[in-house]
């Protein structure tokens, strides 16, 4: 990913990602925090608006680049922004020489994609949340869905990697 990405500055205001177009890269947001925005028809005026945040160490674009389709969203830097980006056609290719690489790849995007519609899920509950929700917050109830240690230790080694990666994009 070092040697094969392109790294990029984006200033606030800077679209990486225009809804309904092609995208040609996953995006490893090295620093700074964008934003996803939608476009939306409000009484007649159109406006983006803004749904979510992402911040150091997120990936964008992979859902385009899974499902092979347009944007779904914008993505645009909300403050200076670092970004690698991985072109799709580089990708592809390094798939079809390595196939591990590709089996980890797409294991860390099943990873991501899980987190994201289970925290969609949780937020979307919490809206609706009553008093007898609580029981299901209890310290006490084990959830099934609970992190284990394994999976820390896994977080933890990505950490150190994404760390690593940032210093030789430094050099």
């Amino acid at each position: 990913m070092v040697s094969n990405g392109v790294t990029t500055k984006a200033r606030p205001g800077i679209a990486l990602i225009e809804q309904g177009q092609a995208v040609p890269a996953v995006y490893l947001l090295l620093e700074g925090m964008l934003g996803i925005y939608v476009t939306v028809n409000n009484n007649g005026a159109v406006e983006d608006k803004e749904i979510a945040t992402r911040v150091k160490g997120e990936i964008l674009g992979e859902m385009s680049f899974v499902d092979g389709g347009v944007a779904s969203a914008s993505v645009k830097s909300i403050e200076n922004a670092w970004v690698l980006a991985l072109p799709q056609k580089t990708l592809t290719t390094k798939f079809q020489e390595d196939r591990g690489f590709a089996q980890r790849f797409y294991h860390s995007l099943v990873i991501i994609l899980s987190n994201r519609c289970l925290d969609l899920l949780i937020r979307g509950s919490l809206a609706n949340f009553t008093p007898a929700a609580n029981t299901m917050l209890s310290e006490d109830i084990e959830v099934e869905d609970e992190l284990d240690m394994d999976v820390l230790e896994g977080t933890a080694i990505a950490g150190r990697r994404f760390d690593w990666i940032i210093k030789q994009l430094r050099r």
